[in-house]
């Protein structure tokens, strides 16, 4: 299967940013789990659309919060372990993912 350059960049970004992520829980959000479940890069590869997903799950949109406060702290995180890969950092977006309360939704009604 071919891959297209802006698939291969969302990959690059979403493996990158979980590192990023990784190191962000182990200093600032002790118990936390965060994923970066879906990454959508635009046609131009000037911004990135990040969906994120907690574990656990209570208070998971004030933590989408405090990422989008700590934004230009993990940009710069991210520009330095990327360093020489990308000609041009594309702008960050962070989202909540919804798609697990979806599966546990369909889950509970289908018991």
């Amino acid at each position: 299967m071919e891959f297209s350059r802006s698939q291969k960049i969302s990959r690059f970004i979403q493996k990158e940013l979980s590192e990023v992520f990784l190191h962000e829980t182990q200093n600032n959000f002790r118990g936390l789990i965060i994923s970066v479940t879906h990454v959508f890069v635009s046609k131009d590869l000037s911004s990135a659309k990040i969906y994120l997903s907690f574990f656990p799950t209570y208070k998971k949109s004030q933590f989408l919060e405090v990422i989008k406060e700590r934004k230009n702290i993990i940009k710069n995180s991210f520009c330095l372990r990327t360093k020489g890969h990308l000609k041009k950092t594309p702008e960050l977006y962070f989202y909540l993912d919804k798609s697990i309360d979806h599966y546990e939704e369909i889950d509970n009604l289908l018991r």
